[in-house]
């Protein structure tokens, strides 16, 4: 089974969550040689700026972020691919996407779920951390079986590992991966992601959603084209356990 998540950021959660921007300290402002009052006060206004400028940017980044943290996310969809097709969990509760989830797990007829990390690192891998820990905060319940004492159950497999061959310094993406094998081109109708795409990983919620206010299509067509880059990346996934398993 081939698996890929797609998550919506909660930006209201990210100052509960994230680690608070440290405070100014006027004590710390350093005025050189200036001993004017005036001078003195310029500097510590200019600083103070500086550092409120500082702040806004660290929380408008973790915002940015927030659809990569389980705490600051949540799932909107789940992507399977069975080998026949692609099978989507979504436009229910995450709560119930969850638990449609784990009863796919504990579905003995499939042996394996595989899945992209694009890290050599077993820690860095988004979509099974994502599901473990909204599942926790959710109170569905994880099966046993899904976790080992070496932390994820071997029916959980990171195709990356494989692909980078153990190097756990090395990142590569799922289209770099694609690209290198030659998975696009004639006789496919996989898509490589670029930078222009309009549906982005980190844009998916809104057109999957239909709020992407940029866009011209309507929000069914929004939401076809959210989908259509999902199914993309199942079947690259895919194409790819094809090649190396």
């Amino acid at each position: 089974m081939i698996l890929d998540i797609e998550t919506a950021p909660r930006p209201d959660l990210v100052e509960r969550y994230i680690k608070p921007f440290e405070a100014f300290d006027p004590s710390t402002v350093k005025y050189g040689n200036a001993k004017d009052p005036v001078k003195r006060a310029e500097i510590l206004a200019q600083k103070t700026f500086e550092h409120a400028s500082a702040e806004l940017e660290y929380w408008h980044k973790a915002k940015e972020r927030a659809g990569l943290n389980p705490l600051t996310a949540e799932i909107l969809a789940i992507g399977l691919h069975d080998g026949e097709g692609c099978i989507y969990l979504r436009d229910t509760p995450e709560r119930v996407i969850l638990q449609d989830f784990w009863k796919a797990f504990l579905d003995d007829s499939v042996e394996r779920f595989y899945f992209w990390s694009g890290s050599g690192d077993p820690s860095q891998n988004f979509d099974v951390n994502m599901i473990i820990k909204r599942s926790w905060i959710r109170g569905v319940k994880v099966p046993q079986i899904a976790m080992d004492e070496a932390y994820l159950s071997r029916r959980f497999v990171d195709v990356t590992r494989r692909y980078l061959l153990g190097n756990r310094q090395e990142y590569c993406s799922l289209t770099r991966a694609a690209d290198q094998l030659g998975l696009y081109g004639v006789g496919t109708t996989l898509t490589p992601k670029t930078d222009s795409d309009p549906v982005r990983g980190e844009n998916w919620h809104l057109w999957y959603t239909g709020c992407n206010i940029d866009a011209i299509q309507t929000p069914a067509q929004q939401k076809l084209l959210a989908l259509q880059y999902l199914e993309n990346d199942l079947l690259t996934l895919k194409h790819i356990v094809d090649v190396i398993y």
